[in-house]
């Protein structure tokens, strides 16, 4: 056992208690007098911790509870009995370790992580922690002070909420004219025109539904927000069914000089081409999406000018444009739009857009998922 200098010690508690009162957390996640056993493993039985768990930290909703534990068995990658610091979510009853390096899958701490404070809205939380592993630039074991950013949009699909989207639309609504972002970042859209919700979705993440956009005038406008100012570090990620190859489909056109990607008609190939609205073709792609009745996974990343790159079904399938390796996408006060008019019919599912270049690794990671891999 390590003790920090601000007095840390081994808890006393042989588990973590939220009581639920009607003034702090939502009755979904802690009705009154009711208590929730918080230090478990994932789904609301999961195991209970087998080591102490104490420090408990909630973000302001009270859906979110940060504590330490000495338990090996809330999460799979931690083994020992070495404290480490995890996130409960109680809608979704999600258990998450915290103290690790980066990425979803990236190293346990190899030491004891402790007293955890998790912002108001979730998204963050900071220990300290006496892990050698946790960042290239600590090495040591002395005691360290550490922020780990969540992925806290559970309504994204796993994956897709792992790399920290600023927006994920699922398409999965039943009815209603939301088309609900599950990013935690409220960029909601409006389903337009008589979107038809419902449709079978993509196979590995069934039994959630997809929209059918009719080609004539459907389509979600998602208003202009800052966390949507990816300029020219971004991924944009969505599934796409096509109906028909005789016109072009718009997947994401974020207004004049903004993102832009586009699936295009078979006399161009059936191609995959990110542009810049109304002003340029960045990167298309070598092979192109059929009308062939099945979800195709498309994936167009950019991390400054010359790096553009398309995936299709965890692909790349890059094409650079001769002359326009300078151009990036410019960040716009346009709404996001969602498909299009003057095409003809196509379904969309999971679409996710992030604020950095996924690596050709995640993209396959993505692509799996969907598919059911």
């Amino acid at each position: 056992m390590r003790v920090g200098r601000g007095g840390w010690r081994r808890g006393t508690l042989g588990l973590l208690v939220v009581l639920g009162a009607g003034a702090f957390a939502p009755a979904a996640w802690a009705a009154p007098d009711e208590t929730t056993l918080v230090s478990r493993a994932d789904t609301a039985t999961g195991v209970k911790g087998n080591g102490d768990s104490s420090a408990p930290s909630m973000s302001a909703d009270g859906r979110h509870v940060a504590f330490q534990s000495f338990a090996s068995n809330i999460d799979g990658a931690d083994a020992d009995n070495t404290a480490d610091v995890f996130v409960r979510d109680l809608q979704t009853s999600e258990t998450t370790l915290v103290s690790r390096a980066d990425t979803a899958t990236g190293a346990k701490g190899n030491d004891d992580s402790f007293a955890p404070s998790i912002s108001a809205d979730g998204r963050h939380v900071a220990f300290e922690s006496f892990a050698s592993n946790l960042d290239g630039d600590d090495t040591d074991d002395t005691e360290d002070v550490f922020v780990r950013g969540l992925a806290v949009g559970a309504d994204c699909a796993g994956v897709v909420a792992a790399g920290l989207p600023v927006g994920c639309w699922r398409f999965g609504e039943d009815a209603g004219s939301a088309a609900v972002d599950g990013s935690g970042n409220d960029n909601d859209g409006t389903y337009q025109n008589g979107v038809q919700l419902g449709q079978a979705g993509v196979p590995g993440y069934a039994p959630d539904t997809a929209a059918l956009f009719d080609g004539v005038n459907d389509l979600v406008r998602v208003p202009d927000d800052d966390t949507l100012d990816v300029g020219s570090s971004f991924s944009a990620e969505g599934w796409i069914k096509r109906s028909s190859t005789t016109k072009t489909h718009t997947m994401y056109n974020k207004g004049s000089l903004g993102l832009h990607l586009i699936l295009m008609a078979a006399g161009s190939g059936n191609q995959v081409w990110l542009r810049k609205a109304n002003s340029t073709t960045i990167a298309r792609s070598s092979t192109g999406i059929p009308a062939d009745g099945a979800y195709h996974h498309v994936v167009a990343t950019m991390n400054g000018a010359g790096s553009a790159k398309v995936y299709i079904d965890g692909v790349n399938v890059t094409i650079a444009v001769p002359g326009q390796q300078n151009q990036v996408v410019q960040d716009t006060t346009f709404p996001l739009l969602f498909s299009s008019s003057a095409s003809t019919a196509v379904t969309f599912d999971e679409f996710a857009l992030y604020d950095d270049a996924l690596s050709a690794a995640e993209v396959a990671v993505r692509y799996a998922a969907g598919e059911g891999i």
